[in-house]
């Protein structure tokens, strides 16, 4: 991340980058005195990084395109603490003895963006950037009208897009991803009970089955208009010209499309 930050601005200094993933990483880890440690099984701080990672290659495309977006070394910085700050919503408070941090799915991301406020303030940041994270960090949400969502700047929106692609597509593309959805099953499940509704998978296997067509009926079309295409500029990241985040999703759905055969003959 260093590496990419230097590449565009090399005049500024990188210390705040390593203040904030260390920062982070101890809140992940329970060293805070309001919050305990994170105990969802998918949503934790390698998912964090994952979409930290992906953000930082999206901006580092953008800027690489022939009309790259007119970024400062301020804002790569606010869009780089709204990833690490993304999903401190699953954290429990202390004292918080029931269920695991899954229960708060539904209400992550509103919680997330309260609890960055006083995260950044301690650093430092100023109030008017704390206020952009938090705006920034309500575009990871599932299923709203995007249309709805606040910004001030066409840069602004343009952030809150990057940070949703690099939520979905940093997922989507890790590596263990695949094997991580029996994790996530286990989230949804858990999320479901808390809230009292029916689960949206009744069984993994039916989480394994209904991936490519979340990828196709939902994922796509949000990348390609809420968030305006964003994704593509991937492209400009790699030094082969090729988005290899949509290479990576698309053979994870060939590898789950797979597993879920495997669960079929399994249960037979």
């Amino acid at each position: 991340m260093r590496g990419l930050f230097r590449a565009h601005f090399s005049l500024d200094d990188t210390g705040w980058l390593d203040a904030l993933f260390s920062r982070t990483a101890s809140y992940f880890e329970g060293n805070h005195p309001s919050y305990q440690a994170c105990d969802t099984k998918y949503h934790d701080f390698q998912h964090t990084c994952e979409v930290t990672t992906a953000l930082v290659r999206l901006i580092d495309g953008s800027l690489r395109e022939p009309e790259p977006w007119p970024l400062q070394a301020s804002e790569f910085r606010i869009a780089v603490s709204a990833a690490l700050l993304h999903d401190l919503g699953y954290l429990k408070e202390r004292g918080d003895k029931k269920g695991t941090g899954a229960k708060f799915t539904a209400t992550h991301v509103s919680r997330g963006a309260q609890m960055a406020g006083p995260f950044l303030k301690e650093t430092g940041m100023a109030d008017a950037d704390i206020e952009t994270v938090q705006r920034i960090i309500q575009w990871t949400a599932v299923n709203i009208d995007f249309a709805s969502l606040p910004y001030r700047s066409l840069v602004e929106r343009f952030l809150g897009g990057a940070l949703g692609t690099s939520d979905l597509l940093g997922q989507m593309a890790a590596p263990s991803y695949p094997r991580r959805l029996y994790a996530l099953y286990d989230e949804f499940l858990e999320a479901a009970h808390h809230s009292g509704v029916k689960p949206m998978f009744e069984t993994p296997a039916d989480l394994f089955r209904g991936s490519r067509g979340f990828y196709i009926h939902y994922a796509m079309p949000v990348l390609e208009n809420a968030y305006r295409g964003i994704f593509n500029a991937f492209a400009s990241h790699f030094p082969d010209g090729q988005n290899h985040y949509i290479l990576r999703a698309e053979d994870n759905l060939e590898e789950i499309g797979r597993l879920a055969g495997e669960i079929a003959l399994a249960q037979r």
